[in-house]
């Protein structure tokens, strides 16, 4: 069976994404260290400027000024909504600073934020890009990671592994209160609980039940 590379994955969805969006324009895909990884499950990327740290740090082998990193579930079929790839993409390259320099966009999440990442996707799919593929839990991937701690120089190693996406994939329990708020969580609730968007205190009237796991 062949190994998917999801570094490769997400870089090339980066790369031309940075050629066919106008507001991407200012982006080297050069100076980005492309990862792919099993992250927290309610984090689906996430960009670090390497001269936006307290020392300018770097990856070992690599010239990147920034890393950038992508939840392997983001293509794990069923894992995700429908433009959560894309979207993810899009946002973690939005974060890169207008310079290009190791640093990140000073802009707050939020309303403003999410509307250009929607803007720059739809701009991405009509100028023929291609969402990213859905791939099944049982499929070998190539993934790749940093190192948590950096050496005395500021260098942090980068590993890479090959191993079946599902174990990459976080399982999550989903909760519905009785007028369908969903909640996801990552481990099951230990007692019975109500469901806050209905009442900040316990109430039995609006107690979660489960859903499914994936």
């Amino acid at each position: 069976m062949d190994v998917v590379d999801l570094p490769n994955l997400f870089e090339e969805t980066a790369r031309r994404a940075c050629l066919m969006v106008p507001r991407l324009a200012h982006v080297d895909p050069a100076k980005i260290l492309v990862l792919a990884h099993r992250l927290p499950h309610r984090r689906l990327g996430q960009t670090v400027g390497f001269r936006a740290q307290r020392r300018v740090v770097h990856a070992v082998g690599s010239d990147a000024l920034y890393a950038m990193s992508f939840s392997a579930r983001l293509v794990a079929l069923g894992s995700v909504r429908e433009h959560d790839a894309l979207d993810t993409v899009m946002h973690e390259l939005w974060h890169v600073a207008e310079a290009c320099d190791g640093t990140i966009r000073p802009m707050r999440h939020g309303v403003t934020f999410d509307a250009i990442v929607r803007t720059m996707r739809r701009a991405y799919l009509r100028a023929g890009g291609e969402p990213l593929p859905e791939l099944a839990h049982d499929v070998r991937v190539r993934v790749r990671q940093m190192g948590l701690r950096a050496d005395a120089s500021g260098a942090f190693d980068v590993r890479e592994r090959t191993t079946a996406l599902g174990k990459l994939v976080p399982v999550t329990i989903e909760y519905v209160c009785p007028f369908g708020h969903v909640v996801v969580r990552s481990r099951r609730l230990a007692r019975p609980s109500s469901c806050a968007s209905c009442s900040k205190r316990f109430d039995p009237r609006f107690l979660l039940q489960p859903l499914a796991a994936n």
